[in-house]
């Protein structure tokens, strides 16, 4: 049995299997893969997994893989294949909006459209379209053995000369969008910053509000000195505070975006793979 075949066999033996974000058991599945395909990768949060899926099919099966949770970083391993060649088994790599990635296994081809077998395809393991002007390269899996002993001697390959955006962030993502993305993901500190803001919002305009009306009531009906002079204040004072604290819930998820688009984040979602292909 070849290696392709046996990557075949081991890749379908994950049929159906789902991880979707808001999966309770997202977490636990995940880590499950990266310790079976020796990924460089912490699990802390659900994360796209097309890529981790690969590496725990190639490596359970003594190929060579990246280890990686990017999907374009299989480019850099196994040996280039043009698509006319390609066989049952070989790894394509395809790009998304120039961007974006998603690695899985080649199967057939019917005319623009390569069918292929792998994971985080709609969040399940199994058989999707891709077309053939979204590829970026195909790759065959060679054993761990050979893998350093043809790593020079391998041709270059038209279908390998795009780029890779830097990592971790596209570079055309905006602070709102990197927020909305994290946001997306279920992170549990953009979601409690989200609440706290919300309520120091609303108990700021509340506080306001309040001491306007009761120094205006104070004023008409010559309320007591001390309500008078000190009510309003106080009521100010509990605004300011609530501003504060919507300040600093701020600061929590500026700093939340900027260790994402830092890289330093390890639980962060890998913005060169789908999320969802199709």
């Amino acid at each position: 049995m070849s290696l392709n075949d046996k990557l075949i066999e081991a890749s379908e033996s994950y049929d159906g299997l789902s991880i979707s974000p808001g999966d309770g058991d997202a977490v636990r599945k995940l880590k499950s893969l990266v310790t079976e395909g020796n990924v460089n990768f912490r699990v802390t949060e659900y994360a796209p997994w097309c890529s981790i899926f690969q590496c725990s099919v190639v490596e359970s099966q003594g190929g060579k893989s990246p280890r990686s949770a990017w999907a374009k970083d299989w480019l850099k391993v196994g040996l280039k294949i043009q698509p006319a060649d390609a066989l049952p088994g070989d790894i394509c790599i395809f790009t998304r909006d120039k961007i974006y990635g998603h690695v899985t296994q080649f199967r057939r081809r019917d005319g623009d459209i390569l069918w292929c077998y792998g994971g985080n395809q709609k969040h399940t393991v199994k058989l999707s379209p891709f077309k053939v002007s979204d590829l970026l390269g195909i790759r065959r899996v060679t054993p761990r053995v050979e893998a350093a002993r043809l790593a020079d001697a391998e041709p270059a390959s038209e279908l390998d000369t795009t780029p890779e955006p830097a990592k971790p962030i596209a570079p055309a993502e905006t602070v709102k969008e990197t927020e909305q993305r994290l946001r997306d993901q279920g992170s549990r500190t953009i979601t409690v910053a989200d609440s706290a803001q919300r309520k120091s919002f609303w108990a700021t305009i509340s506080g306001v509000s309040m001491s306007v009306l009761l120094a205006l009531q104070s004023a008409w009906e010559q309320a007591a000195p001390f309500v008078k002079l000190f009510g309003p204040y106080i009521l100010l004072i509990l605004a300011f505070i609530a501003w504060e604290v919507y300040r600093d819930q701020k600061a929590i998820k500026d700093a939340r975006i900027s260790d994402d688009r830092d890289g330093v984040h390890t639980g962060r979602k890998p913005t060169n793979q789908e999320d969802d292909a199709t």
